[in-house]
């Protein structure tokens, strides 16, 4: 991800991209490291603590992780990540209510984050809440008209529900969606499955 750098202290830039890259390898104790040296340089950097979330998330150790999301939504409201990574933490926890309430916070401060509104549908998905789910499926049609995701997932809800003609017609919208990103290969892989899958 290219991350905005121009306002930060070079040195905690230098450090940052240093965990990063650990990360990235799959090093997580050198970026661990890395990140509480930058800790030190700057308590206040809100990215710090979601990395460390997410490499305490990797290591299945919970409660470090949650600690670490919350500090860094503390620090930043809008630190996208950080409510990502808490609220699916609780959703893997199978603490759905704190997930949702995680994701409505999200949606409070970053209002215009699609990803905030798929992680809210799949946990609806999940807890089989389909009134829910079309509300909020309806809320993301109108602020993200031309999603790839939300119209898969508008295909499979109508297709769970047995409404055929409308899923297909969203499988037909996320497979010409699709073409402006996919390679021909991808796309003609996908058109296979959707077919399985209605028939």
């Amino acid at each position: 991800n290219e991350r905005d750098y121009s306002r930060l202290d070079p040195a905690l830039v230098s450090l940052m991209k240093q965990a990063y890259k650990h990360i990235d390898k799959f090093e997580f104790k050198e970026a661990e490291q890395i990140l509480f040296k930058a800790m030190a340089a700057d308590p206040n950097h809100s990215p710090i603590y979601s990395s460390l979330g997410g490499i305490y998330a990797y290591n299945a150790e919970m409660d470090l992780a949650i600690k670490y999301f919350k500090k860094a939504i503390e620090l930043d409201s809008k630190n996208e990540e950080a409510y990502s990574q808490l609220s699916m933490r609780y959703f893997y926890a199978q603490q759905y209510s704190l997930a949702v309430e995680t994701i409505f916070e999200m949606i409070k401060n970053i209002p215009d984050s699609d990803e905030a509104y798929e992680k809210l549908a799949q946990i609806y998905f999940k807890q089989k809440e389909y009134g829910k789910l079309e509300e909020v499926l309806k809320k993301a049609d109108e602020k993200f008209p031309d999603s790839l995701i939300f119209s898969k997932l508008w295909a499979s809800y109508y297709l769970m529900n047995g409404k055929i003609q409308e899923s297909e017609l969203k499988f037909a919208k996320a497979a010409s969606l699709e073409e402006k990103y996919l390679s021909p290969l991808t796309i003609e892989n996908y058109r296979r499955i959707k077919e399985s899958v209605l028939e």
